[in-house]
């Protein structure tokens, strides 16, 4: 029966890819408001485009300003997704759908890079024409990224038998032919992808490796950024936190056992990248991979970490906790150290010495480390390591931290909408798990509790001005809080010019923004 169920898929997905152009979609258009101008006490404008299914996802392609649209309707209980649904390629400039496709989502799954759209299907990708839907190139390969000015996407080799190898490629996004193919391990996934000039990328994956990418070609500095075989303490902490943020990882590793992003930021200077794993604190140098200096962790201390620079220093904060999965797990201590910058001597060595507790957030402020744990906030000098004050929590009722927020968080007070940061500038703002928000002041005093439904978020910029969402509302202020315009807009709104683009059901959602500031 499963070998039944599975040819049918298997047909479904590609008799839906053979009949790209045969579905019909219709599209009804309606203009309308979805704003006021505050100031002239004006509409804004813009089209409401009506489709057959519920818009699942959408996506804005900024060379051509198509817009690509996953319809795929809910269940009777909308609880679940359907598996069968349409990729819709959508002109808004002209109001009308370019091509369209049946979709089996149970198999096949869609990418989006600017100038490029790929689906995938048991290991396979599939290049699309953006102006006609039909298949360019199918390739036995991953794509994790794509670069549009160079026209290369990256990404493992696929093979029955093993799945994803540690071949990584590069593949010609207008023809598929692979250009290049290396030797990159992936076992604990890709931490962090960065470019360092216009034709070479840096992948943090089970060390630092730079990656031209028309050629291939560059240094690898290799390093061990997970832990296997952890068996042994999967029972211990199997409830351990839950993620509550995205960790970058781009490769997810799928074994139970394993133990990822055992690995710290990067930083770059210059002409060095400072890196650090469970084992180490390098410097390298970035155009070669040369080591300048490293200086070796002490054994089974080493977790995940993060980095920060000043003029003379490199200071790590090693947290205690790694991924095991999609939950965060104890491995390695909590400790800060900080190194020479030119030579790579420790300058000191703080252990925390708090051995059932992990370091969950962390600030740094002047001249100061804020540790954020469970229930609890400690403050270490950056000057020598030692720790200045400690200060527990009881939050009642099994409620903890989660950790310190940032500046995007905004409120409103006497009719402004204002920051955290601009309401208590020298506070500290942490996140609780029941999604509050505290103000702590610099002697670790709670100042104010900010309900979960107070809370506004920094969405998106335009002509100078910022636009702060709440759930369906988007307010547009000034730069002195006042609002200038309100806005029918969720957070998932994309802007691109003059234009917002947004979603709500059957429908997509086009805005014109040149109304806001008159």
């Amino acid at each position: 029966m499963k070998k039944i169920i599975l040819i049918v898929i298997t047909f479904l997905a590609f008799y839906f890819a053979a009949h790209a152009q045969q579905v019909s979609v219709k599209v009804l258009s309606n203009e309308q408001s979805f704003g006021t101008n505050i100031i002239s006490n004006t509409d804004i404008n813009g089209v409401l485009y009506t489709f057959p299914q519920r818009i699942h996802d959408f996506f804005l392609d900024t060379t051509t300003g198509y817009i690509s649209l996953q319809l795929r309707n809910l269940s009777r209980n909308g609880k679940y997704l359907d598996n069968n649904g349409k990729l819709v390629q959508f002109d808004p400039q002209t109001s009308k759908v370019i091509w369209s496709m049946e979709m089996y989502y149970a198999s096949n799954y869609i990418q989006h890079f600017n100038n490029n759209l790929i689906t995938g299907f048991g290991g396979k990708s599939t290049g699309l024409d953006l102006n006609t839907g039909n298949k360019l190139w199918t390739i036995k390969n991953g794509i994790m990224m794509a670069n549009s000015a160079a026209d290369i996407g990256i990404g493992y080799r696929y093979k029955g038998s093993s799945g994803y190898t540690n071949d990584l490629r590069g593949i010609d996004m207008r023809t598929g032919a692979v250009k290049w193919e290396r030797f990159l391990e992936h076992d604990y996934g890709w931490n962090e992808a960065f470019y360092i000039n216009d034709s070479t990328l840096i992948v943090a994956s089970s060390g630092l490796h730079a990656v031209n990418l028309r050629t291939g070609r560059g240094w690898d500095y290799h390093a061990l950024t997970g832990k296997k075989d952890y068996t042994g303490m999967v029972a211990a902490n199997a409830a351990g936190l839950a993620l509550g943020f995205l960790t970058g990882t781009f490769v997810v590793t799928t074994g139970h056992d394993v133990v990822t992003d055992l690995v710290s930021n990067t930083l770059i200077d210059n002409d060095y990248i400072y890196f650090a794993t469970r084992e180490e604190i390098v410097k390298l140098n970035k155009n070669t991979g040369e080591l300048a200096w490293q200086y070796p962790i002490p054994k089974d201390m080493g977790s995940q970490s993060a980095l920060y620079l000043d003029d003379n220093s490199v200071y790590m904060i090693n947290k205690g906790l790694g991924n095991l999965g999609n939950r965060k797990v104890k491995i390695g201590e909590p400790f800060v150290a900080a190194f020479n910058r030119e030579t790579g001597v420790q300058e000191y060595f703080s252990f925390i010495k708090e051995k059932e507790l992990q370091i969950i957030s962390h600030e740094v402020i002047n001249d100061q480390i804020f540790l954020l744990f469970a229930n609890r906030i400690m403050v270490c000098s950056m000057a020598d390591g030692q720790k200045l004050v400690t200060k527990d929590f009881n939050l009642g009722n099994k409620i903890g931290f989660e950790y310190f927020t940032g500046s995007n968080i905004f409120i409103e007070r006497e009719n402004k909408v204002l920051a955290l940061f601009e309401l208590w500038p020298e506070n500290l703002f942490v996140v609780t798990t029941d999604g509050k928000v505290l103000s702590i002041n610099s002697q670790l005093e709670i100042e104010e509790t900010i309900e979960k439904d107070e809370l506004m978020f920094y969405h998106n910029q335009y002509s100078g001005y910022k636009l702060i969402s709440k759930a369906d509302k988007c307010s547009v202020i000034d730069e002195a809080g006042n609002r200038v315009a309100e806005l029918k807009a969720t957070p998932g709104a994309i802007v691109n010019g003059d234009l917002l683009y947004d979603k709500a059901e059957k429908a997509l959602i086009v805005v014109d923004l040149r109304e806001v500031g008159k």
